[in-house]
C-alpha cells in the first residue's frame, strides 16, 4: 500500500508537536486522506490531538520536507527538496516555487505559509539541516556541487568538485 512517512519532529515551549513528512500517490496522513501527497507539515497539541494538518499541493510533483524547527511561540521553518511546481498555500498561487531544488517554508502558529523561499543548484545540491539562531532566524546549510543560489541571490561557485552553504534568512 501507498507509504508515508515522517522526516523530523519538533517541540515548542507549549509541548506542541510539530511533524513534517511525505507520502505516496495516495496517503492516509492523521486520518485525512490525500491524492498526490507529497508534503504535509502537521501540528499536534500538548495532549497528541491534531490541531491542523497542511500540504503542499503538487499535482503530481515531488515535494518531501527533511527538517523542521519550532520557536517558542510555534512559528516553524520546514526545509526540503522538490520538482516543482509546487504551491504552499491554501490557493494554487501563493507561495509558489518552480523548476527544482530545495526549499525553506516559514509556517505561522496556526499553520499558514508565509514563505517559501528557493534554493538551487546548478547540477547536484542538498539542505542537509536547518537550524534557528538566537533571534529565531533560520539557518540552512548543505552541499552543493558547481554553484548555489539561494532565493534569487548572489551565485557561489564550488571550489573543487563539491562544497557546503550555509544560509541564513
Amino acid at each position: 500500500g501507498p507509504l508515508s512517512k515522517a522526516y523530523s519532529v519538533a517541540v515548542d515551549s507549549s509541548n506542541n508537536v510539530y511533524v513534517t513528512g511525505a507520502g505516496e500517490i495516495t496517503s492516509v496522513i492523521f486520518g485525512t486522506t490525500f491524492t498526490y501527497a507529497s508534503m504535509w507539515h502537521a501540528k499536534l497539541n500538548s495532549a497528541g490531538n491534531l490541531t491542523w494538518l497542511k500540504r503542499v499541493y503538487n499535482n503530481g510533483a515531488v515535494a518531501i520536507s527533511k527538517t523542521v524547527v519550532s520557536t517558542t511561540t510555534g512559528t516553524t521553518y520546514v526545509t526540503g527538496y522538490f520538482v516543482g511546481p509546487i504551491y504552499f498555500g491554501t490557493t494554487i498561487n501563493d507561495p509558489l516555487l518552480t523548476g527544482t531544488g530545495s526549499f525553506l517554508a516559514k509556517y505561522n502558529s496556526s499553520g499558514v505559509c508565509t514563505y517559501a523561499k528557493k534554493i538551487t543548484y546548478n547540477t547536484q545540491g542538498s539542505v542537509d539541516d536547518l537550524n534557528l539562531d538566537q533571534h529565531n532566524n533560520p539557518i540552512v546549510y548543505g552541499s552543493f556541487d558547481n554553484q548555489f543560489t539561494c532565493d534569487g541571490g548572489a551565485t557561489v561557485f564550488a571550489t573543487g568538485n563539491r562544497d557546503i552553504f550555509l544560509a541564513k534568512y
